[in-house]
């Protein structure tokens, strides 16, 4: 059964548009895992078959940001 978990960070500090790509992002998601479970998380990156997850892009509120 297809799950979702959606994840409210708040940066300490600016993020720079650059570190907003899928590959920062899914290496954020295999940091994450592998905080908790580091064998899993070595195993769902070294997998060469199509990865059982997907990752959205990072959505960035400007709510309250002085600009």
């Amino acid at each position: 059964m297809p799950h979702s978990l959606v994840l409210n960070l708040l940066p300490q500090s600016p993020i720079p548009q650059q570190y907003l790509t899928g590959r920062h992002l899914h290496a954020l998601f295999l940091t994450l895992v592998s905080s908790v479970d580091r064998e899993l998380g070595d195993r769902l990156h070294d997998s060469t078959a199509d990865k059982a997850f997907t990752l959205s892009p990072l959505q960035i509120s400007t709510t309250g940001v002085a600009e």
